[in-house]
Protein backbone atom coordinates (compact mmCIF):
# COMPACT_ATOMS: atom_id res chain seq x y z
CA UNK A 1 0.00 0.00 0.00
CA UNK A 2 0.99 3.25 -0.31
CA UNK A 3 1.82 5.75 2.55
CA UNK A 4 0.94 9.22 1.06
CA UNK A 5 -2.10 11.54 1.96
CA UNK A 6 -5.53 10.98 -0.30
CA UNK A 7 -7.06 14.10 -1.30
CA UNK A 8 -10.75 14.36 -2.21
CA UNK A 9 -13.02 17.28 -3.65
CA UNK A 10 -15.28 18.13 -0.44
CA UNK A 11 -18.23 19.38 -2.62
CA UNK A 12 -18.30 16.70 -5.29
CA UNK A 13 -16.40 13.95 -3.67
CA UNK A 14 -13.98 13.23 -6.59
CA UNK A 15 -10.72 11.79 -5.87
CA UNK A 16 -8.22 14.56 -6.45
CA UNK A 17 -5.26 12.58 -5.85
CA UNK A 18 -2.93 11.82 -3.55
CA UNK A 19 0.41 13.22 -1.80
CA UNK A 20 2.76 11.86 -0.53
CA UNK A 21 6.75 12.13 0.61
CA UNK A 22 10.19 11.45 -0.18
CA UNK A 23 9.92 7.86 -1.63
CA UNK A 24 11.88 6.11 1.12
CA UNK A 25 10.08 7.33 3.70
CA UNK A 26 6.84 5.37 4.53
CA UNK A 27 5.14 6.97 7.76
CA UNK A 28 2.45 6.41 9.59
CA UNK A 29 0.54 9.87 9.95
CA UNK A 30 -0.83 11.00 13.41
CA UNK A 31 -1.85 14.43 12.10
CA UNK A 32 -2.64 15.91 9.09
CA UNK A 33 -3.81 19.99 8.51
CA UNK A 34 -4.41 23.21 5.63
CA UNK A 35 -2.17 26.15 7.12
CA UNK A 36 -4.63 29.22 6.50
CA UNK A 37 -3.27 29.87 3.02
CA UNK A 38 -5.61 27.09 1.61
CA UNK A 39 -3.28 26.09 -0.36
CA UNK A 40 -0.79 24.33 1.68
CA UNK A 41 -1.04 20.68 3.41
CA UNK A 42 0.79 19.45 6.68
CA UNK A 43 1.36 16.11 7.46
CA UNK A 44 3.06 15.05 10.70
CA UNK A 45 4.17 11.79 10.68
CA UNK A 46 5.61 9.21 13.35
CA UNK A 47 8.94 9.39 12.44
CA UNK A 48 9.73 12.87 13.99
CA UNK A 49 9.19 14.59 10.84
CA UNK A 50 6.45 17.71 9.42
CA UNK A 51 5.71 17.83 5.38
CA UNK A 52 4.99 20.37 3.57
CA UNK A 53 2.69 19.87 0.00
CA UNK A 54 1.40 22.44 -2.35
CA UNK A 55 -1.93 20.82 -2.66
CA UNK A 56 -2.96 22.86 -6.12
CA UNK A 57 0.12 21.23 -8.01
CA UNK A 58 0.55 17.96 -5.58
CA UNK A 59 4.45 18.89 -5.02
CA UNK A 60 6.51 18.22 -2.09
CA UNK A 61 7.89 21.23 -0.67
CA UNK A 62 10.18 19.96 2.23
CA UNK A 63 10.40 18.37 5.50
CA UNK A 64 11.13 20.18 9.21
CA UNK A 65 12.23 17.61 11.80
CA UNK A 66 10.44 18.02 14.75
CA UNK A 67 9.73 16.62 18.36
CA UNK A 68 9.09 12.77 18.69
CA UNK A 69 5.35 12.14 20.22
CA UNK A 70 4.33 13.15 16.47
CA UNK A 71 1.64 15.56 18.37
CA UNK A 72 1.21 18.99 16.45
CA UNK A 73 -0.49 21.97 16.12
CA UNK A 74 -0.16 25.28 13.99
CA UNK A 75 -1.43 28.74 15.04
CA UNK A 76 -4.47 30.22 13.68
CA UNK A 77 -2.47 32.95 11.72
CA UNK A 78 -0.07 30.44 10.21
CA UNK A 79 3.15 31.57 11.36
CA UNK A 80 4.07 29.06 14.18
CA UNK A 81 4.25 25.23 14.52
CA UNK A 82 4.23 23.68 18.15
CA UNK A 83 5.31 19.98 18.31
CA UNK A 84 5.20 17.96 21.62
CA UNK A 85 7.94 16.00 22.50
CA UNK A 86 8.35 12.56 24.88
CA UNK A 87 10.78 14.41 26.81
CA UNK A 88 7.65 16.97 28.09
CA UNK A 89 8.76 19.68 26.34
CA UNK A 90 7.06 21.56 23.14
CA UNK A 91 8.60 23.01 20.71
CA UNK A 92 7.58 26.43 18.48
CA UNK A 93 8.87 26.92 15.13
CA UNK A 94 9.01 29.91 12.85
CA UNK A 95 7.27 28.76 9.76
CA UNK A 96 8.36 31.71 7.41
CA UNK A 97 11.98 31.16 8.38
CA UNK A 98 11.96 27.32 8.97
CA UNK A 99 13.63 27.72 12.16
CA UNK A 100 13.51 26.70 16.45
CA UNK A 101 12.07 29.53 17.96
CA UNK A 102 11.60 28.35 21.21
CA UNK A 103 11.42 25.13 23.62
CA UNK A 104 8.61 25.25 26.67
CA UNK A 105 9.45 23.24 29.61
CA UNK A 106 6.96 22.17 32.44
CA UNK A 107 5.95 18.59 32.06
CA UNK A 108 7.33 16.03 33.50
CA UNK A 109 6.87 12.97 30.56
CA UNK A 110 5.14 12.71 27.12
CA UNK A 111 3.44 15.43 26.04
CA UNK A 112 -0.05 14.35 24.08
CA UNK A 113 -2.04 17.33 23.45
CA UNK A 114 -1.89 20.99 22.22
CA UNK A 115 -3.51 23.63 20.96
CA UNK A 116 -3.37 27.23 20.27
CA UNK A 117 -5.79 29.89 21.16
CA UNK A 118 -7.84 31.87 18.43
CA UNK A 119 -5.27 34.83 18.13
CA UNK A 120 -2.41 32.62 18.03
CA UNK A 121 -0.83 34.29 21.34
CA UNK A 122 -1.72 31.32 24.08
CA UNK A 123 -1.02 27.52 23.76
CA UNK A 124 -1.81 25.19 25.97
CA UNK A 125 -0.52 21.50 26.09
CA UNK A 126 -1.24 18.48 28.22
CA UNK A 127 0.63 15.67 29.46
CA UNK A 128 -0.49 12.09 30.98
CA UNK A 129 1.53 12.63 33.90
CA UNK A 130 2.25 15.01 36.36
CA UNK A 131 1.39 18.55 35.32
CA UNK A 132 -0.97 17.28 33.09
CA UNK A 133 -2.30 20.84 31.62
CA UNK A 134 -0.19 24.08 30.91
CA UNK A 135 -1.08 27.59 29.57
CA UNK A 136 2.20 29.24 27.55
CA UNK A 137 2.63 33.01 26.31
CA UNK A 138 3.34 32.01 22.90
CA UNK A 139 5.99 35.04 21.78
CA UNK A 140 7.74 35.20 25.35
CA UNK A 141 7.47 31.40 26.00
CA UNK A 142 6.21 31.81 29.92
CA UNK A 143 3.91 29.43 32.02
CA UNK A 144 0.58 31.28 32.73
CA UNK A 145 -0.40 27.93 33.91
CA UNK A 146 -1.23 29.91 36.99
CA UNK A 147 -3.78 32.01 35.47
CA UNK A 148 -5.99 28.83 34.82
CA UNK A 149 -6.37 28.01 38.64
CA UNK A 150 -6.25 24.22 39.08
CA UNK A 151 -8.27 22.78 36.15
CA UNK A 152 -7.69 19.16 36.46
CA UNK A 153 -5.63 17.25 38.37
CA UNK A 154 -6.65 13.98 36.50
CA UNK A 155 -4.30 12.80 33.49
CA UNK A 156 -5.10 14.99 30.28
CA UNK A 157 -5.68 13.10 26.83
CA UNK A 158 -5.99 16.22 24.91
CA UNK A 159 -6.61 19.68 24.91
CA UNK A 160 -8.68 22.41 22.69
CA UNK A 161 -9.58 26.40 23.20
CA UNK A 162 -13.25 27.51 21.64
CA UNK A 163 -13.40 29.50 18.77
CA UNK A 164 -13.53 32.72 20.81
CA UNK A 165 -10.94 31.86 23.14
CA UNK A 166 -12.98 31.95 26.80
CA UNK A 167 -13.60 28.06 27.10
CA UNK A 168 -10.98 25.34 27.75
CA UNK A 169 -12.07 21.61 27.02
CA UNK A 170 -9.69 19.09 28.12
CA UNK A 171 -10.23 15.30 27.72
CA UNK A 172 -9.46 13.46 30.81
CA UNK A 173 -11.68 10.22 30.40
CA UNK A 174 -14.65 11.93 31.18
CA UNK A 175 -14.93 16.03 29.05
CA UNK A 176 -13.68 18.84 31.17
CA UNK A 177 -14.43 22.65 30.58
CA UNK A 178 -13.20 25.27 32.66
Amino acid sequence: GTHGVKLWNAQTGEFRGEVSGPQEYGPRWTEISFLPDGGTLVGAAEGCEVFFWDVVNGAFERTLKVGRSGFVAFSPDGTVLASADRDGTVKLWDLTLQADLDTLRGHNKIVNGIAFSPDSRRLVSTSFYGAPVKMWDVASGHDLTSALGNPTRNTATCVDLSADGNILAIGTGDLELW
